[in-house]
């Protein structure tokens, strides 16, 4: 079955098979997208640079302070020293850089 398929089957569903369909339809996004935010919560660690959408669509970069069952708490460093509660699902893990230490003479 196709989605022109379902398409065209809807207009002759009753009320309540719509009702139905609307809430397996809901309970299947709910659990992928629980899924999603398990699997993303195992590859990230406390430390780890993040980056997530924030207020205004303007990207923010931190690092991870705590990781909660479903939110990580971010921490912005800017002169604000702002701390971010972020849902696991939107943060994106950034590469840290690697710094030339002097005294050392090595890779960071």
């Amino acid at each position: 079955m196709n989605l022109q398929d379902i398409y065209s089957s809807l207009d002759t569903m009753s009320v309540d098979d719509l009702r139905d369909l609307n809430s397996a339809v809901i309970h299947t996004i709910k659990t992928k997208r629980n899924q999603q935010a398990q699997i993303k919560k195992l590859s990230l660690n406390v430390g780890d640079m993040v980056s997530f959408k924030g207020k205004n669509e303007v990207f923010i970069k931190g690092e991870i302070a705590e990781i909660k069952r479903t939110k990580a708490i971010v921490r912005q460093d800017n002169a604000l020293r702002s701390r971010w509660n972020v849902p696991i699902a939107m943060l994106n893990k950034v590469e840290k850089k690697k710094m030339f230490n002097i005294l050392t003479g090595e890779w960071e």
